[in-house]
């Protein structure tokens, strides 16, 4: 890919396939379409064969993330279950395969929920353009959501790394974090450095959701 932006013939192939009108259109399309760009490298430089196993790739890819994602999510649900921040029966463990299945069905179930309000219900349709009258949301959106409370995740990970470290000096640990509070520090500025990526909407609807968390917490429903 790194090679195929810096070739003139490849963003003339580009701009004959993805109907562009110059190759300094196919340029600013790569930026903006890296996926769909790769597998256009793809077929340009190994040809159809080339480009199918790029998109079949892709899309195995992407299902085992999916798939990885929804286990890893049913599993922290199960945990708050077990702390009681979710009802008992959420943790329930099925009697002949040994799953959490109600996490698993409640993560799948959330994880459907967010699809269809975000691409169906408020989603913007491919030719709408995005004028003031094209809807909020989007598949786009809600990566950016994912994004944002993935990240904000991964950084609040790191200051509770840090408060344990001092509330608990001398608890028995599996594995023990090098550079505390330095790496940790290092690792939250750069969550919030990638967080400026994500888009007004999304990060608006980011903190609302962490809101609501906080207060069903607050509240100790369960």
């Amino acid at each position: 890919m790194v090679i195929a932006v810096n070739d003139g013939a490849f963003l003339r192939f580009l701009a004959r396939h993805a109907g562009l009108a110059s190759p300094a259109a196919a340029s600013r399309f790569v930026a903006t379409n890296g996926e769909v760009a790769m597998a256009q490298a793809a077929r340009y430089y190994l040809g159809d064969a080339g480009f199918y196993v790029f998109v079949v790739g892709a899309l195995l890819s992407m299902i085992s993330a999916a798939n990885a994602t929804i286990l890893a999510g049913s599993r922290v649900k199960l945990a708050m279950a077990r702390h009681d921040h979710l009802p008992d029966g959420v943790g329930a463990i099925h009697p002949s395969y040994g799953i959490p299945y109600r996490a698993i069905l409640l993560t799948g179930g959330i994880t459907l929920g967010f699809v269809v309000l975000f691409s169906v219900a408020f989603g913007r349709q491919p030719g709408t353009g995005g004028g003031s009258a094209a809807p909020l949301l989007g598949l786009g959106a809600l990566a950016h959501l994912a994004d944002f409370l993935h990240l904000g995740d991964l950084a609040f990970v790191n200051v509770t790394l840090v408060q344990s470290r001092r509330k608990y000096p001398d608890r028995v640990r599996r594995f023990r974090v090098p550079g505390v509070p330095w790496v940790p520090a290092l690792a939250v500025a750069s969550n919030l450095a990638l967080l400026t990526n994500v888009e007004p909407t999304s990060l608006a609807l980011g903190v609302a959701a962490v809101a609501v968390g906080a207060v069903l917490w607050t509240l100790d429903l369960w």
